[in-house]
């Protein structure tokens, strides 16, 4: 397992310094394709107001295949993904919060606190 460089640790850190400069700018950065999506979705629900998503557009569009494909299992797929991901950055980030920075170290200290993220994540949503 590997362990953030100093410089990323530096970069990355909450206190006055290039991180804190970073951290919006990131936050910024990301908002701009999802307000492009939210006008994109915006759009279809004009042009077909039916309260329907993805499945809905794709269905018509390219058919029942494509509707099931691309409004379930491709979002369920990519969600498992990003939580799992999220979770391994958000167990070291925890951790190191906490003062625990031997047990980021230890596999099994750092399954459960990702088990335990996404556990969390899951009982929220």
């Amino acid at each position: 397992m590997t362990r953030p460089t100093p410089g990323a640790r530096r970069l990355f850190r909450v206190s006055p310094g290039r991180g804190c400069v970073l951290a919006p700018a990131a936050l910024l950065l990301g908002f701009v394709p999802i307000l492009l999506t939210a006008f994109a979705f915006r759009a279809l629900n004009r042009e077909m107001p039916d309260c329907g998503t993805t499945f809905v557009w794709n269905t018509r569009v390219f058919g029942p295949a494509a509707g099931w494909l691309a409004g379930g299992w491709i979002p369920l797929v990519a969600i498992v993904f990003a939580m799992t991901a999220l979770a391994r950055v958000g167990e070291g980030a925890l951790l190191g919060f906490a003062g625990l920075d031997a047990a980021a170290d230890r596999v099994p200290a750092v399954a459960a606190t990702a088990v335990l993220l996404i556990a969390l994540t899951t009982l929220v949503a």
